[in-house]
């Protein structure tokens, strides 16, 4: 695997060694992988997704596109299980906005990810009109609500081709239109 990071000329200048971040995001993305499959996620998934989203932060996209894509679709998947753990979405929503922010959005096209559009419609209608809007977590449920409207932004340009008519029907439906 290449390097994941361009050489910063300003390492040299630490009271540190820098870590090797190769050795890094692998030991990341392998504790990730062992969350999930041991259905850990609230304090393995949260703690490694936490290193996830610091290392993104110090770090950089320097991350192999085909990495990328997989952590992508992991965490979609988190965020639109069916069983609505709204702190796993919470953690996942934010790391999936930050594998899906705006450096990430130049490289990647829909060829590289496509995403369904119908599991995050579905999450979308119960957190801004469901069950949830009357229960006294106001404070959590308006994190959540931003959470998911940064998710719904980010993974539009992923749809696949031709859903546009699916999703108005569905939308115009739900509203009585």
């Amino acid at each position: 695997m290449e390097s994941l990071l361009k050489k910063d000329k300003w390492n040299k200048l630490l009271p540190y060694e820098v870590e090797d971040p190769v050795a890094t995001f692998n030991e990341i993305k392998r504790n990730i992988s062992q969350a999930v499959q041991q259905r850990d996620l609230t304090r393995g998934l949260s703690y490694w997704t936490d290193r996830l989203n610091g290392f993104l932060k110090i770090n950089g996209y320097q991350i192999p596109k085909s990495d990328v894509v997989a952590l992508i679709k992991l965490y979609y998947s988190l965020i639109t299980q069916d069983d609505y753990n709204l702190s796993v979405i919470k953690y996942a929503a934010n790391a999936f906005n930050n594998l899906l922010g705006k450096k990430a959005q130049k490289k990647l096209t829909r060829d590289d990810l496509v995403l369904e559009w119908e599991p995050l419609y579905k999450l979308s209608v119960e957190v801004f009109y469901g069950r949830g809007r009357n229960t006294n977590l106001k404070v959590g449920f308006v994190q959540l609500e931003g959470a998911v409207k940064r998710v719904v932004s980010n993974a539009q340009d992923y749809f696949p081709e031709g859903c546009t008519n699916k999703c108005w029907t569905s939308g115009c439906h739900d509203m009585s239109l």
